[in-house]
């Protein structure tokens, strides 16, 4: 679920939340949100004017007491992370991600490592073009597999031209080799919350993607605060291998960043059956 305040504060909330053994995620495909407000944000994590944390007294169960705005976080009915499981067969449309390669500016949020690819990348889904805004990084995943999290989960996270946002989640395993398509991950890393730095050379986001882009879709929120609803989930079932030292660079960055599961609430996952 990795995360900029109101239309930089939804962006920036998302980067902030995101462990081990997954198995690989079912597959579908998002559909249209009611209303993310997201005109928030599309910038990333960190930036939430109040402070949080995944433990203790300002942890995921107490957020939607730390701040009148983050009310959601504790009364909302369609929240994310969810556990992925009994999805429910469709016929999804294919996703067509569109990624150029550019220099990505890396973050350390504070409650984890984002980074921001130059404009221009775009993913479409049923007619429609989402932007890629940034994308960030989970340890443990916040998604859940069978109820199994995985070592982490990659966000890539998405703006629609009316605001709306849309999240490709991405879970992460421990494989035997480095993934030499997460190599960026061995260079300098922003380490101190706040800092910023830069991939050593020009990188497409497609790269991060596993070979298989099925999926399962439902509509959700942020997963952290705000906790702004009305997100369209992406999550790809199969998932993508790091190594043990490339996921304890993440690790390293990120500490436990979490939110447990939420409540499904009545909504529909739904998986692709196409054949």
């Amino acid at each position: 679920m990795h995360p900029t305040r109101a239309a930089v504060c939804l962006f920036a909330v998302l980067l902030a939340g995101c462990s081990s053994g997954a198995t690989s995620a079912p597959t579908r495909s998002p559909s249209a949100a009611p209303s993310a407000s997201a005109n928030a944000t599309a910038n990333g994590h960190a930036s939430a004017a109040k402070h949080f944390t995944y433990e203790g007294a300002e942890g995921p169960e107490r957020w939607g007491d730390l701040d009148a705005s983050w009310g959601a976080c504790k009364t909302g009915r369609s929240q994310s992370p969810i556990d992925l499981t009994g999805a429910k067969g469709a016929d999804l449309p294919n996703l067509q991600p569109a990624y150029g390669s550019s220099t990505w500016t890396l973050v350390n949020t504070g409650h984890g490592l984002q980074a921001v690819p130059a404009e221009g990348s775009t993913l479409s889904l049923a007619g429609a073009t989402w932007s890629l805004k940034q994308f960030h990084l989970h340890t443990p995943s916040e998604h859940l597999v069978d109820n199994k999290a995985a070592a982490g989960e990659l966000h890539l996270v998405h703006a629609g031209p009316d605001g709306r946002l849309l999240v490709v989640g991405v879970l992460l395993t421990q494989g035997t080799a480095d993934n030499p398509a997460w190599s960026w991950l061995s260079g300098t890393l922003p380490t101190e919350p706040g800092a910023k730095g830069s991939a050593a050379s020009a990188l497409s986001p497609a790269i991060l993607l596993p070979s298989s882009l099925a999926h399962e879709t439902y509509l959700g929120s942020l997963t952290t605060p705000p906790c702004t609803e009305g997100v369209t989930w992406v999550v790809l079932e199969k998932p993508v291998a790091l190594s043990a030292s490339q996921l304890a660079r993440v690790g390293a960055m990120s500490g436990d960043n979490a939110r447990p599961v939420q409540p499904l609430n009545g909504r529909t996952l739904q998986e692709d059956s196409t054949p």
